[in-house]
């Protein structure tokens, strides 16, 4: 899931193909200029970069907080989803369903403030139909971080997830079919939706 969280980055480099890494002072302090006249596209990218230290920023997990804060609040729906990520204490390499959730989280893992408002971001996102945002939600309920478990939640995200063709939560749907988790074992759902999800990973970019 660490993907989403780096989603804008990725579409402002795809802009940029091609120019010398020192025009990125410039890149950055035209966000800072356009975040600050309360553009939400510009505060979710300056939000991102401040977060994961991308393309020569620094880190400030403090301002990106603020500014992602400030993008989500206006209906960003990626900046939603990353402050989602933002929030979440957890590793989210290891949010997998056929790994133990209590070895993963342990048992207080549901009760943690900042999970409840990474769960509260990732569903603002997720009712706007962002994939990654719906994955997300689907294994926080799955996983009973920031709320309580429930399967059946649970899969009801991860599909509308899947259904959007994201690979991630294709292949966390073949899972669960397979145990019959929030849904009736089918091995044959399971079977098909592995086999997209690993079509999707493998298509060149």
């Amino acid at each position: 899931m660490q993907a989403s969280r780096l989603w804008i980055i990725l579409a402002v480099l795809a802009c940029s193909i091609g120019s010398p890494l020192t025009s990125w002072a410039k890149e950055l302090k035209e966000y800072q200029e356009e975040a600050e006249k309360g553009l939400a596209e510009s505060q979710a990218a300056l939000g991102i970069l401040l977060a994961t230290g991308g393309q020569g920023a620094t880190t400030d997990l403090t301002q990106a907080q603020q500014w992602l804060e400030k993008a989500a609040q206006q209906g960003h729906a990626r900046a939603q989803n990353a402050l989602g990520d933002l929030l979440f204490s957890g590793k989210k390499d290891n949010k997998q369903p056929d790994t133990a959730k209590r070895d993963l989280f342990g048992s207080d893992s549901g009760a943690n403030a900042s999970d409840v408002k990474a769960l509260e971001w990732y569903r603002k996102a997720a009712e706007q139909g962002l994939a990654e945002a719906q994955a997300n939600l689907g294994m926080m309920y799955y996983l009973g971080i920031g709320t309580a478990e429930d399967e059946k939640e649970a899969f009801q995200w991860l599909k509308k997830a899947a259904d959007q063709g994201l690979a991630e939560a294709q292949r966390n749907l073949s899972i669960l079919y397979a145990k019959g988790h929030g849904v009736a074992l089918n091995k044959e759902e399971s079977a098909k939706w592995l086999q997209q999800s690993n079509a999707n990973r493998n298509k060149k970019p």
